[in-house]
């Protein structure tokens, strides 16, 4: 499910936590899996990726908190 908050769009499916660090909002993602073919068995294996997280920084305080608690509602609206 793809939510948006003031002007940030996210696939909720991929959020693995939303926390604040200093004045950001940060979105990390879960990782990529990809199938990458391995020469060495000459099949395809799901391989990792780190994704990189979504950082969003904020100059008021108020609104960082705000945007952070609608988020969370959003995020658990999606997980039930």
């Amino acid at each position: 499910m793809i939510a948006q908050h003031m002007g940030l769009a996210l696939d909720l499916a991929k959020v693995k936590a939303i926390y604040i660090d200093d004045m950001k909002l940060v979105f990390e993602l879960n990782n990529i899996l990809l199938e990458i073919y391995n020469e060495d068995l000459e099949e395809d294996e799901l391989k990792s990726f780190p994704n990189a997280p979504v950082i969003v920084e904020y100059s008021s305080m108020n609104t960082l908190h705000e945007c952070f608690k609608r988020w969370i509602e959003l995020w658990e609206e999606y997980s039930k």
